[in-house]
């Protein structure tokens, strides 16, 4: 490291053997104002040069770099010293309003009032020092969901022309690209805009299947949380003092007065919690209810023998499957009838294969119809298969009726 400058302060990397970065300089701004009788405050742009200082030559800077100095961030190096009342101290004789503006606190100006401030140090070139970090969110994306709550919001769609942006998309390990332009289509994801050219959303062009994938996003660079006493911080301070005014005005009222902004952590529950609603509404949206049937009278044509009454396709998810059957012993004194539910045609299975899904019925009176039926029968598919209503008789000539219906509760 080494110091370079002259007539400044300032730091110069040495580390590379081409300079990436210019040198910060730091110089010294003196300013000096007389006020007139009852002002509240300083306006640094329009600065009233004592004549006492300017006969001897004293000059006040632009106010390009008075404003270019940024009092209100570096206002820890701002020192005022009044021709009437000494040392003043920030926070309890001034405040900086803004890069432009101080305000008097609990005084106002005497006439002909010198005010001389000295701005220690001020930044000519270079960037400001900030609170920065590397934005970092891990997590996981459930199978048949494609948006991944970040929970910090990131520029959305920088470097337009490029697939990677304000951050890095990994997926199992693999780093993911961005469609182009940001669109829909052409690449893995596409960041989802939220306002203000910001976002916390990432959506995948596929979703996940079968296991939930691992997720991990970085920043491309650093984020900026505030700068040095930022106009954030300001913000935050007020949304405090705000909160507590709320409570004394909801004692004092009686009535309900609306909450102040949320927090980040406030905002990353809502968002998940926003997601998780979209995937249950898209399951909802998405439920089928499949249906197949036949009218009373229709003969089974044997005896002791499974037939396929109809079938019903299944895709991937958890079913509901229910089955009502009537059955006619069709002159019989006695007889038994019998009612399943099946992924297997035909009459190549037996009774006991059935398991929960078998029901049976006997009856002894002549020309009887008896009900035999069997519902919510829970399936699990994965792919497609055809689940069959599945129906016997031990008479010849037995006729049958039947309605099965099969509901997806849950998407595969």
């Amino acid at each position: 490291m080494s110091l370079t400058g002259n007539g400044s302060k300032s730091i110069r990397r040495k580390d590379v053997q081409e300079q990436k970065s210019i040198a910060v300089g730091l110089k010294k701004l003196v300013m000096a104002h007389k006020a007139a009788l009852g002002d509240t405050g300083i306006n640094l742009t329009s600065l009233n040069n004592p004549t006492e200082m300017s006969s001897l030559g004293f000059t006040n800077p632009l106010s390009s770099e008075i404003l270019g100095a940024n009092l209100k961030f570096y206002r820890n190096n701002l020192r005022i010293v009044s021709s009437h009342k000494g040392l003043l101290m920030d926070y309890l004789s001034y405040t900086v309003d803004s890069g432009s503006r101080i305000t008097f606190q609990g005084f106002t100006a005497e006439d002909g009032e010198i005010f001389m401030m000295t701005f220690e140090d001020a930044a000519k070139t270079g960037v400001q020092m900030v609170d920065a970090a590397p934005l970092t969110s891990t997590g996981t994306l459930a199978v048949g969901v494609t948006d991944y709550n970040v929970g910090t919001p990131f520029e959305v769609n920088k470097y337009p022309t490029s697939q990677v942006g304000s951050v890095l998309v990994f997926r199992n390990g693999v780093i993911q690209f961005r469609n182009p332009n940001n669109g829909t289509s052409g690449g893995n994801y596409q960041e989802v805009q939220a306002g203000s050219g910001l976002g916390v959303i990432i959506r995948f062009n596929n979703a996940p299947v079968g296991i939930e994938d691992n997720i991990l996003v970085v920043s491309n660079g650093l984020l900026v949380y505030r700068p040095d006493g930022s106009l954030m911080a300001e913000i935050e301070t007020l949304a405090g003092q705000l909160d507590v005014h709320r409570e004394i005005l909801e004692d004092v009222t009686g009535l309900p007065v609306a909450p102040g902004a949320p927090n980040n952590v406030d905002l990353k529950a809502f968002g998940d919690q926003v997601l998780d609603h979209e995937t249950r509404i898209d399951n909802l949206e998405e439920t089928l209810s499949l249906t197949t049937s036949a009218d009373f009278g229709a003969l089974f044509g044997v005896a002791n023998q499974w037939i396929d009454a109809g079938f019903v396709d299944l895709t991937s998810g958890e079913w509901d499957i229910t089955l009502h059957s009537v059955i006619d012993s069709s002159s019989a004194s006695s007889g038994t009838g019998f009612a399943g539910i099946h992924n297997v045609s035909g009459n190549t299975i037996g009774a006991a294969a059935l398991g929960s899904g078998y029901s049976q019925h006997s009856w002894t009176a002549v020309a009887s119809q008896v009900n035999v039926s069997w519902s919510r029968f829970a399936v699990t598919v994965s792919g497609t298969e055809r689940w069959y209503a599945k129906l016997q008789v031990n008479t010849l000539n037995g006729r049958y009726g039947f309605r099965m219906t099969a509901r997806r509760i849950k998407k595969g």
